[in-house]
């Protein structure tokens, strides 16, 4: 039987929490629960996730901002491979 639950978004998460709680899982209180996003109205939810990793969305919109001016400017070419690396954080709940 699963013990956890980790989802790259956290409504995707909310879905599977919510279909497991229609189906009266046995084990929904033990399901330990991880999602991508740290949405602000976590504290409502009666079986919140143990942890949540605040992905920085500021830091994505400026470095793709970034990446497109240099494309623009003709610094960086298409098809030129670009890996950028942002901070993230996992916040406990």
């Amino acid at each position: 039987m699963p013990t956890a639950l980790v989802a790259f978004k956290e409504p995707i998460l909310f879905d599977a929490i919510k279909y497991l709680k229609s189906i009266n899982h046995p084990n929904l209180d033990g399901i330990e629960c991880i999602g991508f996003g740290n949405t602000p109205f976590i504290s409502y939810l009666s079986y919140p996730p143990i942890a949540s990793v605040e992905e920085n969305p500021e830091s994505v919109g400026e470095n793709a901002i970034l990446l497109l001016l240099k494309l623009i400017n003709l610094e960086i070419d298409f098809e030129d491979y670009q890996k950028v690396m942002v901070d993230c954080k996992i916040v406990v709940h």
